[in-house]
């Protein structure tokens, strides 16, 4: 974790992001506001100075992983836009349900979490932190949707593009994976032997690589592979 020391930088950013948009009175809350980095590979909320922000993604890559009673995790988003992270730990929830990692050198706007009383009476932040949990409501519900209505090779689509690395590899515990989308690893298998067989896919010892994007897209977006 690195924070940015520069004025110059910030002020370009938060206009850029247009954050002042979120809060009624922009100029309480700016006095908290950081430019914070992660490496990656970085566990974030994993050190009590990470929890010392409210974070807003603007650049890098990151995945969400739902944590099970038996110490495995399950993929279930990777973001790559802007989006709050910590919203749940604001409320005072804990994080450890979901574990965030970095996939990439991740750049957040941080606001320090000893603003949360100015946060929790403004208003019109509130109506942005109810429509930032909806949201992400609303896709979860989708994703679980898909997951039961999808075709195996259109679900095993979605979650390479999903899992891959920014260099497109994807490297997961296949039978964990099989177990996520209900289907026999021996199904899992078939299904990329077939797209290493399309050139679609690569096998190496780092897992597979993603060979042609635009088709795999296709197959998770229309399934008519």
């Amino acid at each position: 974790m690195n924070i940015i020391k520069d004025d110059v930088i910030l002020d370009s950013i938060l206009k850029d992001f247009e954050l002042s948009k979120y809060f009624t009175d922009f100029q309480q809350i700016q006095p908290g506001i950081k430019l914070i980095t992660f490496p990656k590979n970085t566990y974030i909320f994993s050190l009590d100075q990470h929890k010392r922000y409210l974070y807003f993604l603007i650049s890098g890559r990151m995945n969400v992983y739902s944590n099970a009673a038996n110490g495995n995790r399950m993929l279930i988003r990777y973001c790559d836009n802007f989006i709050m992270v910590g919203d749940m730990e604001l409320l005072g929830y804990p994080e450890a349900s979901n574990t965030i990692q970095t996939m990439s050198k991740c750049i957040f706007i941080g606001i320090d979490i000893n603003m949360k009383a100015l946060l929790m009476n403004d208003t019109k932040f509130l109506q942005f932190l109810c429509n930032n949990l909806a949201e992400k409501l609303v896709y979860f519900a989708s994703n679980q949707r898909s997951n039961r209505l999808n075709s195996a090779q259109q679900n095993i689509a979605e979650h390479i593009l999903s899992a891959a690395n920014t260099e497109g590899y994807f490297k997961e515990n296949l039978r964990k994976v099989a177990e996520v989308y209900g289907i026999s690893y021996r199904h899992l298998h078939r299904t990329l032997s077939t797209f290493v067989e399309n050139g679609i896919l690569s096998r190496h010892k780092e897992g597979y690589k993603i060979l042609n994007h635009g088709a795999l897209l296709n197959i998770a977006s229309q399934d008519n592979f």
